[in-house]
């Protein structure tokens, strides 16, 4: 990527939708082309779990669906199977290429 490369070039690729890949989402999709993955189509706050067990009408509140997250960005519901230089390969051998990676996918194990 040259210095001519306006902020719109700028394409990042975000791996995993928790509290950090939703905040970096977030705070970067008016900046770059953000492309959010994680297998599942919400992020559930594991820490506000504990208040939903023991408050009623919590239990609503501690999942936040991803459709919708971004207002330019994109999220897709994959799975990642390996990062390269430049490029995410998702299960279905889809590549996406990119100029940054963000790795948030939690203490979860990646499969690559």
């Amino acid at each position: 990527m040259g210095s001519s490369a306006s902020t719109s070039q700028i394409h990042v690729v975000i791996v995993g939708a928790g509290v950090a890949g939703v905040n970096a989402a977030k705070a970067l999709d008016s900046k770059a082309r953000v492309t959010l993955i994680e297998p599942t189509d919400s992020h559930n706050h594991k820490i506000a779990a504990l208040r939903a067990a023991v408050v009623p009408g919590w239990e609503k509140r501690i999942r936040l669906p991803l459709d919708g997250l971004l207002k330019n960005g994109k999220v897709i519901q994959a799975e990642v199977v390996s990062v390269d230089t430049g490029r995410v390969t998702l299960a279905d051998h889809t590549v996406i290429q990119c100029d940054y990676v963000i790795l948030a996918h939690g203490r979860g194990k990646l499969a690559f």
